[in-house]
């Protein structure tokens, strides 16, 4: 059987002050340390803006032999690269300098590249249209006309 030694009998009526600061004095270097941390981690968090990011998913069809999920996953592809190209992004950006119904902030194919991506689905026959940005209303409007370009194209 073990033989329980109190800390009190260890540390005598002098040096008793002695064995309890460090633990209050590591309690305290803890605590100073963890709240600095912390307010540095929620100060970051709340300072920077937030991104939204609308999506919406487009089927295509390649139009012969359908019941091929490679050539469908192939079209699927092409027609993600199509959407990605600069044509497509100069027709979209035409669209919203006529209607000016959303931010002319978006002055160059450059800027729409950063903001529209189109990614198609492994084995499928659906594309992916996301955008990222501040202002989620105008982002939906983007994604619709961008839907639009495509399919008139």
């Amino acid at each position: 059987m073990l033989n329980h030694v109190s800390p009190r009998r260890i540390c005598n009526s002098k040096a008793q002050f002695e064995c309890v600061v460090p633990v209050n004095r590591r309690l305290a270097v803890f605590l100073i340390t963890f709240l600095v941390a912390c307010g540095a981690g929620l100060g970051y968090t709340y300072s920077i803006a937030p991104v939204y990011v609308a999506t919406a998913t487009i089927q295509v069809d390649p139009g012969s032999r359908p019941d091929e999920v490679q050539k469908g996953a192939a079209f699927a592809a092409n027609e993600a690269q199509a959407l990605n190209s600069n044509e497509m992004l100069e027709a979209v950006l035409l669209v919203l300098q006529r209607n000016h119904s959303i931010s002319t902030a978006l002055g160059s194919v450059a800027q729409l590249r950063e903001i529209l991506s189109a990614t198609p689905s492994l084995n499928t026959d659906v594309i992916e249209l996301k955008a990222r940005g501040r202002e989620p209303e105008q982002l939906a409007q983007l994604l619709g006309v961008w839907a639009a370009a495509y399919i008139e194209s």
